[in-house]
């Protein structure tokens, strides 16, 4: 039997034969890193909207994300939802899953998409429903632009949307771009629900952050400390 191996560390994934693992389901990361991942389950408000959030952006799971995304580390796409794949299966069965697009530029650099991919791991379909008008990168753009996403994002075809959306991201950072995407598609489709593989800690806790009231006042430097340090609830400001 060919050995496998942990995608993060390299550890063998041999397991030991003990009751417990009679039942263990097969992950692709050992059990040390799959759990220093930050996986805490919350659902956020954000301008009227619930979001289902799986991860806090810090730890191992920034590291992870940082690695796939700004380092083209495809190998690590089923990492983020193997855990929990038989549970989101379950839960969204019926829905077909709508990615938020990224930069044309970016998906060309890296030589895939990322949110598409990641979310490739759940048996549902997917379509490419969402568009960019504009190629720029969201944490290259200050307070207003942040705030005009809505006027960049466009449907590709509004007679192909299914009646059930589950609109997926990797990552939410103040949560204007999962806005956006959202009252897009808000209308065209019967019942849509949104899932963020990540989100940034300041909605780790009971009340909303400042800048989700603000209109998302976060600008480049703030969403450049959470990607990089994962500490941008220290440095809130205006742009």
């Amino acid at each position: 039997m060919t050995d496998s191996y942990c995608l993060w560390c390299h550890r063998s994934l041999k397991y030991e034969s003990t009751l417990k693992n009679l039942f263990h389901i097969d992950d692709v990361l050992c059990e040390k890193c799959r759990q220093s991942m930050e996986y805490k389950p919350k659902k956020i408000k954000v301008h009227g909207i619930e979001v289902q959030g799986l991860y806090i952006y810090e730890g191992l799971f920034r590291d992870m994300l940082i690695q796939y995304k700004e380092l083209y580390d495809e190998a690590l796409f089923p990492v983020f939802l193997w855990k929990v794949k038989q549970e989101l299966e379950r839960k969204y069965r019926g829905y077909t899953i709508v990615p938020v697009p990224s930069s044309e530029r970016k998906n060309q650099e890296r030589g895939f998409f990322t949110v598409e991919r990641m979310f490739e791991v759940l048996d549902l379909p997917i379509l490419d429903l969402l568009y960019k008008t504009d190629d720029r990168e969201q944490k290259k753009m200050n307070r207003r632009e942040r705030e005009s996403i809505y006027s960049h994002l466009e449907l590709k075809d509004v007679k192909s949307i299914p009646d059930k959306i589950l609109l997926v991201d990797d990552i939410m950072t103040t949560g204007e771009t999962i806005t956006a995407a959202y009252r897009k598609l808000k209308g065209n489709s019967k019942c849509t629900k949104v899932l963020i593989c990540g989100y940034n800690k300041a909605f780790s806790g009971n009340s909303v952050p400042s800048f989700v009231y603000k209109g998302g006042i976060v600008g480049y430097n703030i969403c450049k400390a959470l990607f990089i340090h994962g500490k941008a609830e220290r440095f809130y400001k205006k742009c």
